[in-house]
Formats: C-alpha cells, structure tokens, sequence
C-alpha cells in the first residue's frame, strides 16, 4: 500500500502520458519485486474513474487480465465507472456483459451503471426490463437503480411510469435520495402537477433529506399558471435559507413565474440577478419581455429585445413572440418581423403553428 501511496503523489517516472504512466509504475513495482494485487489495481482504477480516463482504465484491466491477477467485482465495476463517467455507454455494456469472463457475478453497482446508460429518451423500457429483471439475479435495486429508471421514464415523458417507481420504492421499504426525489419532480414538471411537486419537497425537508439544486429547479419550472408567483418566492427564499444559492435556472422559472401577472416582480429578479452578477439568456430574457409586455410597456421591451446581442447569442422564438406582441400597435413590428425573416426564424414558426392571431395580424399589416 505504502507503493500506491508514492504512485499516487510522485507519478511515474519518465513519461507523461497517463496512461503510459499508469502501466509503467506497474512495471516498475515488478523490477522491485512487489507484485501488484487486486488491491493495487483497484486504487489505479479508481484513479482512472476520477479522471474520466476510460483509455487507461481498459489498458489496466487489461494488465490484470495478462498478469492472471484474480480479479473481484470492485475491479470490473470501477472501469465500468471509467467508461461510464466518459460517457462510453458501450463499453459499459460491453464490460457489464463479460462479468461472466471473470468468474464473477454482477451486482447492484453494476447493474446501477448499467441503468444509467439507459436514461436517454425512448430508453425507458429497456432501463424498466433490467429494473424488473433483477430479482432474477437475486439482487436487490436500490436508490440507483430506481433514480436512473425514473430519470429514464422522465426523459421518455412517461411520467406515470416515473409515479408508479417512485410509490413503488417506498413499498420496498427504500428510502429515496435527492436523486430519486429531482427525478420524480421532473416528471411532476412534466405532467403539469405542480402541487405534487411542491408536496414532494415539503416531504424532503419533514424526513430531512436536502434537497438538491435539480430539485428545486424541477419544483420552480412546474409553476406555470399567474397565480403560483408567490409559491416560487417562497422557494427561492427556502433555498437561501437552506444555504442553497439559486442559480440562473432558479431565477428564470420564478420570472416566468411572475411575468404574466406580477411583472414588477418579475422585473425585480431580474435586477437581482444583474446585481449577482448572473448572465442572463434567451429565457432570462424571454421572461423579461414578458413582463414589459404585461405592464404594457413597450419602449421598454423594445430596449430589452435589442439588448440580446450585447450578451452574444440570438433572440429565440419565445423573444420573438413576445416581442412582436407587444408591438402589434406600433411601426416597429415591421422592422422586427424583417429581423426575424432575415435570422429565417419566422418559417420555422409558421411551419410549428407558433404564431397566435394578434401576431399574423401583425405579419399582415407588414406586406399590406
């Protein structure tokens, strides 16, 4: 161990490739006749993991492999994280599937990564599949596995799915993380359910289990009707007072929460947010406009909109349609919907069906 320790502050000598580095200290801890065992190899593995260096992590299972060192589970299942912190769904799979090459079976942290594979959209029966197949196994998912599948069923906007995990979680005598928590807000974001959302949170904080950032974020971008502006107050007032700094998404979802009906107070975070030093974007912006739009102010939203450039990205459909609400009763609606035609945003909103009636009315009067 001592040998693993000098590795790991002094590197290898004569190179500076990692990779190459790795394999060289193995050689070296040979030539002194100090043979490399599991354990040695687990903590260079590991090291991999952290680094995000699948390359390294493959040529060390590898070494283990030629070398005939008897390998356990905590070996497969750290180059298995390698991969899977470097996003190589793949060979994840690949490595989970050859478990079997070392006589070893897999086990829940293996089966937990290899869910996490499956979280992108149109995945979420294949990540539902392995959940149920477990047991099979005789393994028992855990707070991983169930917060991967129900991100899966989220991401796949099957929701009820995600419902149905998380109820079904708590009747396996598991007790959810914040992963499993943000995740099943997502799909409460996702339907809609917004007071099932907010009820979620309030449980977190009775069982005390913090919540995280994804959290809150689900919980404040649910908040879409006029009159739940002071619910997303109050959250981000809660995270302040959990010493949860809200972050640029935090901001937004509680300015599109307030642009529609309480847009002084939309226009207040906004300047909140100036005054932290937080770069606004397109929805920063988007929420912005909105408010002005509600004031029916719009020299102010006109200002605001021909302010986008300075933070170096394009106004989006949303700053678009908002904008061109607002000036429906004024000459500057043509200039803007040129500028639109010009960027080719407006085919892509009439092909979407994006337009409301006030805005083609708009459109009309341009070429009238």
């Amino acid at each position: 161990m001592m040998m693993m320790m000098m590795m790991m502050i002094h590197g290898a000598p004569g190179t500076e490739d990692p990779t190459g580095a790795t394999l060289e200290w193995l050689e070296w801890m040979r030539m002194a006749s100090v043979q490399p065992d599991v354990v040695s190899y687990n903590v260079l593995l590991k090291q991999s993991a952290h680094a995000k260096r699948w390359e390294e992590a493959l040529s060390i299972l590898g070494d283990v492999a030629s070398h005939k060192v008897d390998a356990n589970i905590i070996t497969v299942n750290t180059a298995i994280d390698a991969c899977l912190q470097a996003g190589k769904a793949g060979l994840v799979v690949n490595l989970a599937l050859s478990v079997h090459k070392w006589d070893l079976e897999i086990d829940e942290v293996t089966c937990s990564s290899i869910l996490k594979v499956f979280q992108e959209k149109g995945k979420w029966q294949t990540a539902m599949s392995l959940l149920s197949g477990m047991p099979e196994l005789d393994l028992a998912a855990n707070e991983f596995c169930f917060a991967s599948v129900i991100t899966s069923c989220v991401n796949s906007q099957e929701w009820q799915w995600a419902f149905h995990l998380f109820n079904t979680m708590q009747a396996s005598q598991l007790f959810p993380d914040a992963a499993c928590y943000s995740a099943t807000m997502g799909a409460c974001e996702e339907a809609g359910q917004w007071h099932l959302a907010l009820h979620l949170l309030n449980h977190m904080v009775r069982i005390k289990v913090l919540p995280n950032d994804a959290c809150f974020s689900a919980v404040l971008s649910s908040l879409k009707a006029p009159q739940e502006w002071t619910t997303a107050l109050e959250l981000l007032s809660l995270m302040s007072s959990m010493s949860s700094f809200p972050n640029r998404i935090h901001w937004n979802a509680a300015m599109n929460a307030c642009a529609s009906s309480e847009w002084q107070k939309a226009l207040e975070l906004f300047k909140v947010m100036s005054g932290l030093k937080i770069d606004p974007n397109t929805d920063t912006l988007g929420a912005a406009i909105e408010a002005y739009q509600t004031a029916d102010d719009w020299q102010s939203a006109l200002v605001m909109f021909n302010s986008i450039p300075n933070w170096q990205f394009l106004p989006d459909l949303r700053s678009y349609n908002n904008i061109l609400n607002v000036l429906q009763n004024v000459d500057y609606g043509a200039e803007i919907w040129h500028d639109a035609v010009r960027n080719e945003v407006y085919p892509t909103l009439i092909k979407r069906g994006d337009l409301t009636f006030e805005q083609m009315r708009v459109l009309k009067g341009c070429y009238s």
